[in-house]
Parts: structure tokens; sequence; C-alpha cells
């Protein structure tokens, strides 16, 4: 799988193991992850947006990315600003 191979290589390139990738285990590290652990730590992590709507106006807020996610993201060559533009798209 193709975001296998990209995760490992970075991993690979900036001499890194991921953590926060085994359930209940968040210290444990690999330098060899699967796409499936990955995904399901990205799923674990609960990543939201949230609308807000008052006389106001609309109040957008996005919890922060775990630092797992913010590797990963570079790894494939993408920056928070991808995740971070979902305040703007949600709108």
């Amino acid at each position: 799988m193709l975001f296998e191979v990209l995760v490992r290589r970075g991993q690979d390139q900036d001499d890194e193991k991921l953590e926060g990738l085994y359930p209940g285990q968040a210290k444990r590290t690999t330098d060899r992850p699967t796409a499936k652990r990955v995904l399901e730590a990205i799923a674990r992590a609960r990543l939201t947006l949230t609308l807000v709507e008052s006389d106001e106006g609309c109040r957008r807020h996005l919890t922060p990315l775990p630092v797992v996610v913010t590797k990963v993201l570079g790894y494939l060559g993408l920056t928070e600003d991808v995740y971070e533009r979902l305040v703007i798209n949600s709108g």
C-alpha cells in the first residue's frame, strides 16, 4: 500500500519511530508501522470540527492534531494546513 510505503520511507529519512499506534500502550514505538495501525491511531484521536452558531456569528474550532498525525502528514508530504483548511471549507 502506497500510504504505508510513504510513512515508512519518511520514518527512515527522519530516523524516527512512531509512538501512539498501539491502544493502551501510548509510549510503545515501531519503525515498521502498518497502514492499518496508523489509520486506527488517527481514528482513535477523535479529531473534531465544532461549529457554534450564535447571534454574534458562527465560530469554528478544531481539536489540536496529535503528534503522530502531524508526523504522518509530514511523511506524506503534507502540512498541518491540510487539516486547518477544514475550518475554511466547512462554511
